[in-house]
């Protein structure tokens, strides 16, 4: 027979009060419980009263990082859609719900944003300045943005930079324009005339750049107040003289100002040849050189454009910014992959009319040439050999009875092994075979390629295309 384990506290320890609210109850093992009635909550623990001590505040605690009030935030939205039904003696909470959520609880929405053509989400604004997005139809807030709702997010974000800029631009046209140095912008006052004035005490007051820079280096400031106590005691009356020194000294001025135009207008003149260098590039221009990148990138034409933005090499390239936005770039890509597919397609074409139509020569008609080429055509890692084998088994090259099933097996999953290899890698191993083998000299069309190389696997397992501009290169090369 089981026993309970429960010990009952002695008689004579004192317990604290309930708080306001609880009661105790006997559940029917005998042990005790508590019971709030206002919020219908129950625990076996017993609930301490609050605390009278006054409130402590640690000013030396630092705010919680991204990632932890983003998690929080995610458990309060999971609880406040998925509520917990009442169940006994845990108070309607959860094992899970018992744990208290620590951080920053003040962070609340601020502003919610439409997000055009993204119906029927919406860019939430905390007042943390944090944001989210928001379905108001499923009720699901998201702090990782979907990929079609981060695309118009920031196609919203470019659009309203673009107008704070024409306004900002705005403004500055109908602003006055500043002075360009400050000999314009200070005005100079003549004071009032004296007849006791003259140039001693005139020079006493001007004080120039260079002096200026000098009183500040030197640390002096006794010279300043002496010159402004001057300047607002003594009001001569009477007329300027100017002696030959004064006169001189406003030449040199002059000059040096001469000189600073000059240099502003030869910057000028050698920052217009600098934007007058070449022609400015045509959309033709831009849309080729994106497709040049797409090219040279190795991306498939027939995966999505959400591809060519998850590609840092890509998108970091100077060509990617050749155009303007990004449904110009997506645009462009879609009809990138049409003409290359439409290529694909012709090339394939082209290789199996010269399959079917060229029966004359040694290579057309010999099996392993034949199931090779039909290999390249229509293999693919997704299908295993039995499915190969009867998807194509009305294939000529299947048919044949002069290779055998084992050795098509085995040479089709020796093509996928290696198929499943980068295309520069296949490159090289294709040259290395390439250098390796006995060609002759006098070979310089892909017509009188011998059998040896038209036999093996690697000659098939980079693009027809590439691999004949592969292949007349190094004839080419080795003659």
């Amino acid at each position: 027979m089981l026993k309970s384990t429960y010990r009952q506290a002695a008689q004579n320890e004192a317990l604290p009060p309930l708080p306001p609210g609880w009661t105790e109850h006997k559940a029917p093992t005998g042990h005790p419980y508590y019971y709030h009635a206002e919020s219908q909550t129950s625990t076996y623990t017993r609930p301490a009263a609050p605390s009278e001590e006054p409130l402590q505040i640690d000013y030396g605690a630092t705010e919680p990082d991204q990632l932890v009030r983003a998690s929080m935030h995610a458990m309060d939205e999971f609880h406040r859609n998925n509520p917990v039904e009442p169940a006994h003696f845990t108070g309607g909470r959860s094992y899970q719900d018992h744990t208290r959520r620590r951080g920053n609880q003040g962070d609340r929405p601020k502003s919610k944003i439409p997000i055009l053509n993204c119906d029927p989400w919406v860019l939430v604004k905390t007042k943390l300045g944090r944001r989210f997005v928001y379905n108001q139809e499923t009720k699901q807030s998201l702090w990782k943005f979907p990929q079609d709702v981060m695309l118009a997010v920031i196609e919203m974000e470019r659009l309203e930079w673009e107008a704070k800029k024409k306004s900002e631009t705005e403004r500055e046209d109908h602003a006055e324009p500043e002075p360009k140095d400050k000999t314009e912008a200070v005005s100079v006052q003549q004071p009032s005339q004296d007849e006791n004035y003259d140039s001693d005490s005139y020079e006493e007051v001007e004080v120039t750049d260079d002096e200026e820079d000098g009183l500040d280096e030197s640390d002096n400031p006794s010279k300043r107040p002496r010159i402004s106590e001057e300047a607002n005691t003594a009001q001569p009356n009477g007329p300027v003289e100017f002696n030959e020194d004064d006169i001189e000294w406003q030449l040199a001025q002059m000059e040096g100002d001469y000189d600073d135009h000059d240099e502003v207008d030869n910057e000028d003149l050698s920052q217009n040849d600098e934007n007058d260098e070449g022609l400015p590039l045509t959309a033709a221009d831009t849309t080729a050189l994106f497709r040049s990148l797409l090219d040279d990138s190795g991306i498939s034409p027939y995966s999505v454009f959400e591809k060519v933005i998850e590609d840092l090499s890509i998108v970091e390239d100077e060509r990617y910014v050749m155009l303007p936005n990004t449904s110009s770039r997506k645009e462009a890509f879609a009809q990138w992959s049409k003409d290359r597919i439409a290529e694909a397609q012709a090339a394939k074409e082209l290789e199996r009319r010269r399959m079917e139509t060229s029966n004359s020569s040694l290579a057309d008609k010999d099996p392993k040439i034949q199931y090779l080429r039909l290999l390249q055509l229509q293999a693919s890692p997704k299908l295993y050999w039995p499915e190969f084998r009867r998807k194509y088994k009305k294939e000529p090259a299947m048919k044949d009875l002069n290779l055998q099933d084992k050795e098509r097996e085995k040479l089709y999953r020796e093509y996928i092994s290696k198929l499943k290899l980068s295309e520069s890698d296949r490159r090289k191993d294709l040259v290395s075979f390439l250098k390796g083998a006995d060609i002759a000299k006098n070979i310089s069309t892909l017509e009188e390629m011998p059998l040896n190389i038209l036999k093996d696997l690697r000659y098939y397992l980079v693009e027809p295309r590439r691999r004949d501009d592969l292949v007349r290169t190094f004839l080419e090369s080795s003659r």
